[in-house]
């Protein structure tokens, strides 16, 4: 009996553990902000929340009358800093691919806090050696639990600096679609008949567009495929083997033409609203066509800024 419960058991247990094994990996996958534009500012204000923990609440023995305690918290502030410092700009330089703000994941954030508390404990080990602490095994454990302790508080702030520019975009994102939606319905723009001639690289092929009636163009390899209405209403696609840059340089003149994407140019005039959010990316949907272009993380302030510009 007892080997027949262990045998209906284990199978059980593989699949639950298989399960949850999955929902972590999924979790781990999931779209994550990327602090890439803020990074300064997380640095400074990781040292600052330390400092303010040991100066204020002055844990693990510190609440002496010394006036030195607050220079030695002054040096523990200074480690945190070079400690998030260093995964935040010096191994993005060495691993691009990984920091890549468009791949950023729930997982990637994780480890890069993971290696910074390791470098924190380092340093603070390192420290407390210097202040006169011999280096133990008891030293470390001591270092590391203090360290986490502390960086608790680091991590709220953390979470909270993070919900604080995902409800800024979000208010953006809400404004930009408001004046999306008023233009359309109380502004009424007149179309542009002047022509552009895309041509390729070699002159040989050429494509007259009519810049208000553009949609999109996207890079594809060595060729870009530009999606247009045609005069019958409908919409077109047409391939030409060129640069996004040269087609872009083409259409400088005209402003409502701008760079969402390293692949895209986009036309504001047909945009019809803003799909997304900060964490798994904004997408621009367009009138009269199905079709969606992605908004990347680095141009997103951009367009926003440039919808508002030309829909105020």
């Amino acid at each position: 009996m007892i080997l027949a419960g262990y045998f209906f058991y284990f199978p059980s247990l593989y699949i639950s553990l298989k399960k949850n094994v999955k929902r972590l990996l999924a979790f781990f996958n999931r779209p994550a902000l990327y602090i890439g534009h803020s990074r300064w500012q997380i640095v400074a204000c990781n040292a600052l929340m330390v400092y303010i923990i040991l100066a204020v609440l002055q844990p693990f023995g510190t609440n002496d009358d010394s006036n030195s305690k607050y220079l030695i918290f002054i040096g523990y502030a200074l480690i945190t800093a070079i400690g998030t410092f260093i995964p935040l700009f010096i191994i993005p330089l060495f691993s691009k691919s990984f920091y890549d703000p468009e791949k950023w994941t729930t997982g990637k954030s994780f480890v890069s806090y993971f290696f910074a508390i390791v470098l924190i404990i380092a340093g603070n080990t390192a420290y407390n050696c210097f202040l006169g602490n011999s280096l133990s095994t008891g030293l470390l454990i001591t270092s590391a639990w203090q360290t986490l302790l502390v960086f608790l508080g680091v991590y709220a702030f953390i979470i909270w600096w993070n919900n604080r520019i995902m409800s800024k975009n979000l208010r953006q994102l809400i404004e930009v679609n408001k004046n999306l939606e008023r233009s359309r319905l109380n502004k009424d723009i007149t179309e542009n008949f002047r022509v552009i001639k895309f041509t390729d690289l070699n002159g040989s092929n050429c494509l007259p567009i009519i810049p208000d009636r553009l949609f999109y163009i996207e890079s594809d390899k060595n060729y870009v495929k530009i999606i247009f209405l045609s005069e019958t209403g409908e919409r077109n696609e047409q391939k030409l083997r060129t640069t996004l840059s040269r087609l872009q340089e083409q259409l400088s003149p005209n402003d409502f033409v701008v760079k969402t994407h390293r692949a895209f140019l986009v036309n504001l005039k047909n945009i019809a609203k803003v799909n997304g959010n900060s964490s798994t990316g904004y997408r621009l949907t367009f009138f009269q066509i199905p079709d969606t272009v992605p908004v990347s993380r680095s141009f997103s302030q951009k367009i926003f800024q440039h919808i508002n510009a030309f829909y105020p």
